[in-house]
């Protein structure tokens, strides 16, 4: 599991973790999947295991800082399960509780629509905005291109903060 707060850094900084601890959840992972001498097949599952682990994990954990509520004590927490057919990614954050309903919105969208038919419609439609600050393809681009089954749990706002605690889980089935 890795944990920390991103109130404590810029965001450049917070940009720079991101990478690097997904490249760590890569290469970590890899070690799990050796290549065999010169056997072209397990070096290429070796290769794919780590561009998968690296991609899927930057994408969570870009969600996760970049709608982490900034008044949240709370760690931005990602943990990494290996079994033996999947790997399960798990990212914890806290949201503003007022951004709880447009981001369901969104997920039962995501959940029950034709993901092609709105990967193209996201694209005109931040082709037209041209807002780069939420392009919302992250999660589909997991769904489309890595096959990866999405879900989300909400604890109950924070008394404290105003804040929603949102566990995001993604599971990916390996190539045995």
């Amino acid at each position: 599991m890795i944990e920390f707060s991103p109130s404590l850094l810029c965001l450049q900084q917070r940009w720079q973790i991101n990478r690097l601890s997904a490249e760590f959840l890569a290469k970590f992972m890899t070690v799990f999947f050796p290549v065999n001498g010169d056997n072209l097949e397990t070096c290429k599952h070796h290769k794919e295991i780590y561009g998968t682990v690296k991609f899927v994990a930057y994408e969570l954990l870009e969600n996760a800082i970049k709608f982490h509520d900034p008044c949240s004590t709370q760690p931005v927490c990602m943990q990494l399960l290996l079994c033996s057919d999947r790997m399960i990614f798990f990212t914890d954050n806290s949201i503003p509780s007022t951004a709880v309903t447009s981001f369901q919105t969104f997920i039962t969208e995501l959940l029950s629509n034709n993901l092609q038919e709105l990967y193209v419609k996201q694209i005109e439609s931040n082709a037209i905005n041209q807002d780069t600050s939420c392009s919302k393809l992250g999660l589909m681009i997991l769904m489309l291109d890595y096959k990866v089954k999405l879900g989300w749990k909400f604890a109950s706002p924070s008394p404290v903060h105003s804040s929603t605690r949102i566990t995001t889980m993604a599971q990916l089935l390996l190539k045995i």
